[in-house]
């Protein structure tokens, strides 16, 4: 295959999810079809999931009909956002098997269909107590959905991890969990700690969107992505991905820390506090634990994974409070460690929308200054990583054209 170019802001690959679900801390705030952020109508019969309008409602329909079916059974209690994925996907294989039409996804001219995606099921065995886990959740959903979709317990195991293996996730605006979603060509993607290509991904409403930060030529398999979040310490990257993706990462970041005995900072006591913390999805609790627990953390530098974190859910949190200044704060620290642009993108414009409410965005204030170099910056991140037509960098473009003729 000849080599593959693409200009700054370029388009990669777009592509529609095979099969998405919105996570269960958002099923009252996110539209479960064209994953925006909305006050959505529950679903009449499930009451589960709910749609911004009746047109999201009605092309989600049929993906929609077997989790509908599912969250009304006497059983739905035990189906969390993994279990509904599942059935959406695995309802989906079987309608498409009925019609003899099967979706294909092509990366680059590789084709895969939902089969074609990697499940570890020889890996999976390998872990009792997660085996076990997994094959009492994939007999729950077989149990719920055998009466309409004629698969077996090995099919819905195998399809457990696809899912979980192969999956993208979105965030709503104050950080929460929004959506899972599995995309044929884009689960092709393969990975490094630090990749060579300068790529970003994110979710443009349904689509999720892969651009080329600056200008690059490069082979097919050169094209990889990070599957894991910035700033992450070598024994967390290496856990994470063979708990979760079943190998160990051998790329040129891995062997420098490796050599260089690179451990994690944090104790693990804070990490564990953390994790509970920022998976509660309580903003008003964590702004008041949470900045207790970046009390404890002044020794650990600020590009240390934990207290980036901690950041960007404080720049959140504070926010949502009415407290735009620890916004500003928690927004800058955390933005002058990360090195992706699409974090970078994020953690600007939450910065911005600080500064509106400070009142910094007017022409007369001392700080006005500081407001124009946080627009400008964010404008060209926006630009580059979602695309000219993005709302945010259509908002951010107009603020940039409306200080140049108030100049």
């Amino acid at each position: 295959m000849p080599s593959l170019s693409f200009k700054k802001g370029e388009i990669i690959l777009q592509e529609a999810p095979y099969a998405a679900a919105v996570n269960d801390v958002s099923l009252q705030t996110i539209c479960a079809y064209c994953f925006e952020e909305a006050t959505v109508e529950p679903c009449s019969k499930c009451k589960t999931v709910g749609y911004c309008s009746r047109e999201c409602k009605r092309k989600d329909h049929d993906d929609h009909a077997m989790e509908c079916y599912a969250m009304t059974h006497e059983s739905a209690r035990n189906l969390d956002t993994e279990c509904r994925l599942v059935i959406r996907a695995i309802a989906k294989h079987h309608r498409e098997l009925a019609k003899n039409s099967v979706s294909v996804g092509n990366w680059f001219g590789i084709k895969r269909s939902i089969i074609h995606l990697l499940s570890h099921l020889d890996h999976l065995v390998q872990n009792p107590r997660k085996y076990a886990e997994t094959a009492a959740k994939a007999r729950r959903i077989l149990a719920v959905i055998q009466d309409k979709v004629p698969c077996t317990y090995e099919e819905v195991l195998a399809m457990i991890m696809r899912m979980r293996i192969n999956t993208f996730g979105a965030s709503t605006s104050t950080g929460l969990p929004s959506v899972v979603a599995v995309h044929l060509a884009a689960s092709k993607f393969d990975h490094s700690c630090e990749p060579q290509i300068p790529v970003t991904h994110l979710f443009n409403k349904r689509k999720i969107c892969f651009r080329a930060v600056e200008d690059f030529t490069c082979e097919r398999e050169d094209l990889k992505i990070s599957y894991l979040p910035p700033l992450m310490s070598y024994p967390a990257r290496q856990e994470r991905l063979l708990s979760h993706y079943y190998f160990e990462c051998g790329c040129q970041k891995c062997w420098d820390d490796y050599n260089a005995g690179a451990k994690e900072d944090c104790p693990p006591e804070i990490i564990e506090e953390l994790e509970t913390l920022l998976a509660c999805g309580d903003q008003d609790q964590i702004y008041e634990e949470g900045t207790k627990i970046l009390e404890r953390m002044t020794g650990l530098p600020e590009d240390n994974y934990w207290v980036y974190q901690l950041r960007c859910a404080l720049q959140a949190a504070a926010f949502v409070r009415g407290e735009f200044y620890e916004s500003l704060q928690h927004g800058y620290h955390a933005f002058i460690v990360t090195p992706a642009a699409s974090y970078q993108a994020t953690i600007l414009y939450s910065m911005y929308l600080a500064l509106h409410e400070l009142g910094w965005n007017q022409k007369s204030h001392e700080h006005h200054d500081y407001f124009v170099e946080c627009v400008k910056k964010g404008e060209r991140l926006f630009d580059v990583c979602f695309g000219k037509r993005h709302t945010i960098a259509s908002e951010l473009r107009r603020a940039v054209r409306s200080m140049r003729l108030g100049a």
